[in-house]
């Protein structure tokens, strides 16, 4: 038996909770032999056995029903908090309705002391850990209802924003070329077009978090991202951190967007650089592994198969038990300070998400925190595409028809007058069903459809498939606040496909249409 503080990494770990100390021992002696990398901690009062159960990791708690009645409630709820299920110990003689209440109260499962054997405890051990294991899953499953919920609302504000913010930012470079001779008035717009392009930021930020940011994945080398970035970090970190970077051979490609990417775990080392003021180590790790159906079990949303792996450590103070369920929720802050919440792991969880893969925090207080981040690995069959530059196009005029499809009447007037002034003729709808009817009216030829992607009733994409039953040959440029999970996972955003992000210039959206319009 160890004494309080021991450690044993992989071991079952007990706390007993018992005014005598023959009690531990006593379990000790019917373990032996049975389970060998048992670790059993003893403590006699009730009055810290909640604090020891939130600070430390137990795999099942052994409590006296006789210790402090007074307190039993409160150590029952401190240790399912901290999925640790609590096994009682009655004293006396079977009592069905004591039974009863102390399974009403929140224990696990009960022995009679005077009926313990080894048989006995073994199968009580057994059941509590399979209620520990369930208590985890309900608290990750809780965990990702919850973040799902607050992506959809993060997602639905964002796009609308993003609608908002089009307008603002078309009219205001427009506005902008008109009083370019006025001093003042060209300071002002360019003030108004600033803060724009900061709430821009944000709503990217946004639908990251929410897995509708527009990604352009490709398969990339995750050893090679890591190692460029490593250069830049060491500069970035300081001096007093140390910084080191382990890579195993010949891994496999991930698919995923490389800037993303990049900035996700930018993310995380500036994060780990907050947690180490004092100074410390940093260590990136990519290894290749394979996630069986035993993980997948008590991981909730973890898909099987070859994954590669990023493990990011620090050796920094670590994040409080109570905190780490919510470290990936948008403005969540534990300082107070509102200037320092923000959506940087938000943004990292969106983007590993979105990505395919999956992201867990391990932190101990005191001993530092690990994010591991799992992205599908390459397909044997597939071939290693790369990512392909976009060249601008620099005539941005022209006169071919388009027709331009936004059910948001302030992003389609802007768009509207941007197309007209550079000559093109435009025709405007507000959803599909009017596009299809305007279409039909039109007896020449339509060169482009511009359309947003999401709109109430058909989409974009349903409405560019009807389309071209009647006009083969239109081009499509689509145009959105984001895309949904469905829209991205159907390949919209393929290299064969071009998009336009919103909030956008005038200019990127002649230039966007230019190069569509020439696209061999």
């Amino acid at each position: 038996m160890t004494p309080m503080g021991g450690t044993a990494r992989g071991a079952l770990r007990l706390l007993v909770i018992d005014r005598h100390q023959d009690t531990a021992r006593g379990i000790e002696a019917l373990l032996r032999g049975r389970h060998e990398e048992a670790v059993i901690d003893w403590i006699a009062s009730a009055e810290d056995a909640a604090c020891v159960i939130e600070d430390r990791r137990y795999d099942v708690c052994v409590v006296d029903h006789a210790v402090d009645q007074a307190q039993s409630g409160a150590l029952l709820r401190a240790a399912a908090g901290a999925s640790c299920p609590a096994l009682m110990l009655l004293d006396g003689h079977p009592d069905r309705q004591l039974e009863d209440d102390v399974l009403a109260a929140g224990a696990a499962d009960f022995i009679w002391r005077e009926e313990m054997s080894a048989p006995l405890l073994m199968s009580a051990l057994r059941h509590a850990l399979d209620v520990r294991d369930r208590m985890r899953l309900e608290r990750q499953l809780h965990l990702a209802q919850r973040m799902e919920t607050v992506g959809q609302l993060a997602g639905g504000i964002a796009h609308e924003f993003n609608n908002i913010l089009t307008a603002i930012v078309g009219f205001g470079a427009l506005l902008a070329e008109r009083v370019a001779g006025d001093e003042a008035a060209a300071a002002q717009v360019q003030e108004i077009l600033s803060g724009a392009d900061r709430a821009s930021i944000l709503t990217r930020d946004l639908l990251a978090f929410s897995r509708r940011q527009v990604l352009r994945p490709a398969w990339i080398d995750p050893a090679e991202v890591v190692q460029h970035l490593a250069r830049m970090l060491r500069g970035l970190l300081g001096s007093h951190i140390a910084l080191s970077v382990r890579c195993a051979e010949r891994l496999p490609a991930i698919h995923a967007d490389r800037a993303q990417l990049e900035q996700a775990i930018m993310t995380l080392a500036i994060n780990a650089r907050d947690a180490m003021p004092q100074g410390g180590e940093l260590t990136m790790e990519l290894d290749e592994v394979t996630i069986d159906a035993a993980y997948c079990d008590t991981h909730i949303s973890a898909r099987p198969g070859r994954h590669v792996r990023l493990s990011i450590s620090d050796t920094g103070r670590g994040i409080p038990r109570d905190v780490l369920p919510r470290v990936f929720e948008p403005f969540f802050s534990t300082s107070g300070q509102a200037a320092t919440a923000g959506l940087g792991l938000s943004t990292v969880y969106g983007v590993v998400k979105q990505s395919g893969g999956n992201i867990w925090v391990y932190s101990e207080r005191g001993l530092g925190t690990t994010f591991k981040l799992y992205f599908p690995a390459e397909d044997a069959a597939r071939g290693g595409e790369t990512q392909r530059a976009e060249n601008g196009v620099e005539v941005l005029r022209g006169s071919e028809t388009i027709l331009l499809v936004d059910d948001t009447d302030m992003v389609r007037r802007f768009a509207r007058d941007v197309l007209s002034t550079a000559g093109y003729r435009v025709l405007e709808a507000n959803g599909a069903d009017e596009a299809l009817q305007v279409a039909g009216m039109q007896p020449s030829r339509i060169d482009l459809l511009v359309t947003d992607v999401v709109m109430p009733g058909r989409s974009g994409i349903e409405l560019a498939d009807r389309l071209r039953v009647t006009r083969s040959d239109v081009r499509v440029l689509y145009i959105s606040g984001y895309t949904d999970a469905a829209v991205v996972r159907n390949g919209l955003l393929a290299d064969s496909a071009a998009f336009l992000q919103k909030p956008f210039t005038p200019d990127a959206l002649l230039r966007k249409v230019r190069q569509v319009l020439e696209a061999a």
